[in-house]
């Protein structure tokens, strides 16, 4: 995920997020309300579309993923 932005309307809900995350690694994201977990998370899965930036998984672009591709990487989000 390089420079990932995520506006709705004049807010700014995900500003300019960048991380890496290798093979076998397990992620937790933490945060007060508000602070764009949720959004972070669908824009990762695929589920929700992103502004500006980039983000890949295995080489290919998150936003060409169908439903059934982000399980098979296991790419899942809990509440």
């Amino acid at each position: 995920m390089q420079g990932v932005w995520k506006r709705f309307g004049h807010v700014v809900a995900v500003k300019d997020i960048s991380f890496v995350a290798r093979c076998g690694e397990v992620h937790a994201l933490l945060g007060e309300n508000g602070a764009g977990k949720s959004t972070l998370m669908g824009i990762a899965s695929g589920t929700m579309s992103y502004d500006q930036g980039s983000i890949e998984i295995c080489g290919q672009s998150v936003d060409r993923f169908s439903a059934a591709q982000a399980q098979r990487l296991g790419l899942a989000i809990v509440h």
